[in-house]
């Protein structure tokens, strides 16, 4: 079957809460998400569709440019995001590594200590591979409780394999 191979960022957000814990991405399709396609583009729940293949170079967690700037950087500041395919972690790094999108593009997020998120994403120092029909998960695990709510996307970018027709 012939293929296409196109660039693709595959996404998923939701809202931390407001208690310390662990929240899972990519396990919503944009079918079942509150919000469809503004919450999530998988049209999968937690895996790709049988005949494609994602090789991923990027992670990326965008922040909200509408939540309180301190409280971000207080749920996050320790904080650390997994991936994991078929079970198994491909990827732990602290979340700060991470972080792009409006806040890494001009508004610096910083405490007193001189902390600051914001940056351009983690590119991976090799490609990893996701199969179509094997489960992946992102998880953030973060141990600061967010003040108020703290909506996030995981972003994963690359290439995307798929079927012509």
């Amino acid at each position: 079957m012939p293929t296409e191979k196109i660039q693709w960022v595959w996404y998923h957000g939701q809202d931390l809460g407001t208690s310390a814990g662990t929240k899972t991405f990519f396990q919503t399709n944009k079918n079942a998400a509150s919000n469809g396609l503004a919450d999530t583009n998988m049209d999968i729940s937690g895996q790709f569709p049988q005949s494609e293949k994602f090789t991923l170079k990027k992670v990326s967690v965008v922040l909200s440019p509408n939540e309180d700037a301190t409280d971000q950087l207080n749920a996050l500041s320790e904080a650390v995001l997994q991936l994991n395919i078929s079970g198994k972690p491909y990827l732990e790094i602290p979340i700060a590594m991470a972080v792009s999108g409006p806040r890494a593009a001009g508004i610096a997020v910083s405490s007193g200590s001189g902390a600051v998120l914001g940056g351009d994403g983690y590119y991976l120092p090799i490609d990893v591979s996701i199969n179509g029909g094997v489960s992946f998960d992102v998880k953030i695990k973060f141990q600061n409780a967010p003040s108020t709510s703290q909506f996030v996307y995981v972003c994963l970018e690359g290439i995307r394999e798929r079927p012509t027709a």
